[in-house]
């Protein structure tokens, strides 16, 4: 006995695992990114209306502020598939967009749409000029998740 199999019903195969395993790793680090913003131990300063704002030191993720960074965080696959964002995904504002392929290799994105994101990130445009990491971060914690995700692909 013995079983042919076609190339296009392997890709088909692994492009199924793939997409799993994108969601999963995607749903997991867009949690992770929003769990890792909370109030910093920087500055401690009265905001419009009053409010307290705990600053986020140099080094530190973004402490949330104006409630616009955390729930712009989504992901896109180039399956087309979205999730997290203000809409929950399916086409709503403040979703990243849609990821192409690379190579013509399935890509995963992680993000967010707001203009200050890369700023923050990178440490352009705050006053100490300091990063305040948050998606290298994300990605690094999510090693072993990611590991678990492709070790069924």
């Amino acid at each position: 006995m013995r079983v042919e199999f076609s190339k296009k019903m392997v890709t088909e195969m692994v492009d199924d695992k793939t997409r799993e395993a994108f969601i999963t790793i995607g749903k997991k680090m867009v949690r992770n990114i929003r769990d890792i913003m909370q109030p910093g131990s920087g500055r401690v300063y009265i905001r419009d209306g009053g409010r307290v704002h705990h600053a986020s030191a140099s080094g530190e993720p973004p402490a949330k502020d104006f409630k616009n960074l955390a729930p712009s965080i989504s992901f896109a696959t180039s399956f087309g598939d979205k999730g997290g964002g203000r809409s929950g995904g399916g086409g709503g504002q403040n979703e990243i967009n849609t990821p192409t392929k690379f190579r013509g290799q399935h890509t995963l994105s992680v993000g967010s749409d707001v203009h200050y994101a890369l700023d923050l990130e990178m440490g352009f445009g705050s006053v100490e000029g300091e990063p305040r990491p948050y998606l290298l971060r994300s990605l690094i914690d999510s090693k072993e998740i990611i590991e678990e995700a492709f070790s069924v692909v």
